[in-house]
């Protein structure tokens, strides 16, 4: 048998528990050690969030200490933890079951997990081990496992802005990473402080690739006043850029659309339920914007509200000049058609 190390916390005496030295070399080799410190020098502060729920609540600061390089190394960061006096019993456990998911990684197939073991041996809630479960596997990058277990209704996890920031910046899928963040925030949106305009903003840039229908619905709800305002157009221009494939705006960008997405993206645009207001922001903005497309969605927005003197003054202005449309018609051709089909009729007399 694998000589163990023995650890003892007087606060639950008698609880003890092992953890097999050969477990532990094994869990922590190089290149586990490597690649922990690669998930947290990628996350976008370079926490982990086990680092930085051990800097909030036990003020103690892990990077040194996680991953141990040795066993000794481990048993310190084990007695470090056990030691907080900052930390109450139920936070000491579920430290230290995340650990023991290291421990998982390296135990037999068959045999008892290290996990199961501990959740026995200290009654672990089942609650406080789903959202270590969650905050485990955000770490990892495991995205698709994390946020079932974080969206839970028995979790209720802080961080709200981080996970966010993490789901849609280091998914190499960056679609998938704006579906789970809208999935995340909308699930758990009991523990969004909706007032955080830094949540905000990255909650809306991620729902914009999702949704441009259900993101201007949120910015109607998160500016019931409108969106022509300074403190609100931005988001609007946001929206119109993303929308229209224009150059990356200021509010977060996003993944340029392509193809048969682009188009759709864009008529979706055309379609939503804008004010007289919030058209005039998007018609200035898109009128000092260069591009074909811009230029074709002043005249098209101006079509649809019956703003004809404005389309044909942007149209003479050459807005409408140059760009070949389906059958090689130009915008001058179609309005010069609509004025011929608009002029008085006279019956002839047979």
């Amino acid at each position: 048998m694998a000589p163990s190390l023995r650890f003892i916390d007087d606060t639950v005496s008698p609880y003890m528990y092992d953890i097999p030295m050969e477990e532990n070399k094994h869990a922590y080799s190089a290149a586990r050690i490597q690649t922990i410190k690669r998930c947290r020098n990628s996350m976008p502060d370079g926490l982990l969030f086990y680092d930085r729920l051990l800097i909030d609540l036990g003020e103690m600061d892990p990077r040194k200490m996680y991953p141990p390089q040795n066993p000794q190394a481990f048993k310190l960061l084990i007695s470090e933890i056990l030691e907080n006096e900052r930390l109450d019993r139920l936070k000491k456990y579920s430290f230290l079951y995340y650990l023991y998911r290291d421990m998982d990684k390296v135990t037999k197939p068959g045999a008892i997990l290290p996990t199961e073991k501990i959740i026995k041996a200290l009654s672990l809630p089942s609650h406080f081990v789903t959202m270590m479960d969650g905050f485990y596997d955000l770490d990892q990058h495991n995205f698709e496992e994390a946020i079932p277990a974080l969206t839970h209704p028995s979790v209720f996890p802080n961080y709200t802005r981080q996970i966010l920031v993490l789901l849609t910046t280091c998914n190499t899928n960056h679609l998938r990473g704006a579906q789970l963040a809208v999935l995340f925030m909308q699930t758990a949106a009991h523990t969004t402080n909706e007032s955080d305009k830094a949540t905000q903003e990255v909650y809306f840039n991620a729902l914009k690739q999702v949704s441009i229908t259900g993101a201007y619905r949120y910015l109607r709800t998160l500016f019931p006043e409108g969106l022509e305002h300074a403190h609100s157009s931005p988001f609007l221009i946001s929206l119109t850029q993303y929308a229209l494939s224009l150059p990356s705006a200021k509010i977060g960008a996003g993944e340029q659309l392509k193809g048969e997405k682009k188009v759709d993206s864009a008529m979706e645009f055309l379609q939503l339920p804008f004010s007289e207001e919030e058209q005039e922001v998007i018609r200035e903005f898109l009128r000092v914007h260069s591009g074909d497309v811009a230029k074709d969605t002043v005249i098209l927005m101006g079509m649809m509200s019956g703003k004809w003197q404005e389309v044909f003054e942007d149209v003479g202005e050459g807005r409408g000049e140059g760009v070949k449309k389906v059958g090689g018609l130009t915008w001058n051709d179609i309005l010069g058609g609509w004025k011929e089909s608009a002029k008085p009729r006279t019956i002839s007399k047979a």
